[in-house]
Order: C-alpha cells, then structure tokens, then sequence
C-alpha cells in the first residue's frame, strides 16, 4: 500500500520532534554507524566502503536532522538528475532499473544496486527515465525509534 505525502509530512514531523527530544549524549552514534552499514551502504559509500551508487553523504551532516529525516522519508520528492533510476527492457523480457554508466552507439551500460551491466542498442526494447529515486522508501522501518535516532546521530555527524 502506498503511503500518502500527508503521512510522510507527519512521519516526518513526529521524528524530527523525537530527535530534537532526544538526549543525544544517551544515544551511540557507533551504533548509529551499524545501521548505517546495514541500510545505507548498499548504495552510499562511507570512508571507501559500501557501494557508491547514490551520493556521497560526506559533509552532510551541517544540514541537520530534518535534511536526512525528509530524505529518507521520503526520497522521492527531490531527486538529482544524476541519481534518477533508468528503467531498461530488453527484448527478452529483463528488466534493469539503475543510473545509467554509460551510453555509446552499440550500448548502454546501466549501474544497478548489484553491479553495471552492459546491454547491446539491438537488445533494448526500451530505455526511459524513471520518475523515482533509486533509494527506496520505508527504510526507517526496519529499526525501532532507538535506532533510528542513533542513525541519525551518526549521519549528522558526517
């Protein structure tokens, strides 16, 4: 079921007050940075670590809790040209959804979540650009309210 852009606006209101609440000193960044590892680095890359398929988050963190929460939230309201997934069909039926790498005459080379795959212009039945973020929504909710303070402890101090 799809979530409403009410809903987010107060998931994102409700979390952002739960931050600004928290007593940071009691939460453990470190922690923080285990979360990180687990939902972020599939597509962030962190001190050369994780895979570089989104932007790099480095410096970040100045912009504040509310600027990872309403990302993370919702990661589709604003979305970098560069960072907008391609959708690929090919002849035989495969479906590729990533950035596109790399575009030539014969080919096109798209980089997905699981590696760059190269797809020959005779085999693509279709090549468009999505209207989503790569990053999907819901990420928060595989951690419990500790948890998501912890990683938003950490990503501000980025």
């Amino acid at each position: 079921m799809a979530v409403t852009r009410a809903a987010q606006q107060q998931q994102i209101a409700q979390l952002e007050q739960r931050v600004a609440d928290a007593p940071l000193w009691a939460f453990d960044a470190g922690e923080g940075r285990k979360h990180f590892v687990q939902l972020c680095s599939p597509c962030h890359q962190l001190d050369n670590e994780g895979v570089d398929i989104g932007p790099s988050l480095a410096g970040s963190g100045s912009n504040g809790a509310r600027y990872f929460i309403e990302n993370i939230v919702d990661p589709h309201a604003v979305i970098g040209r560069d960072y907008q997934a391609s959708l690929l069909e090919t002849k035989d039926g495969e479906f590729f959804s990533g950035l596109i790498e790399n575009k030539t005459a014969t080919a096109v080379t798209i980089r997905t979540v699981t590696g760059s795959v190269t797809v020959p212009r005779t085999n693509i039945e279709s090549l468009s650009l999505g209207e989503l973020s790569m990053m999907p929504s819901g990420l928060l909710d595989a951690l419990n309210e500790r948890q998501q303070i912890e990683l938003l402890k950490f990503l501000r101090s980025l």
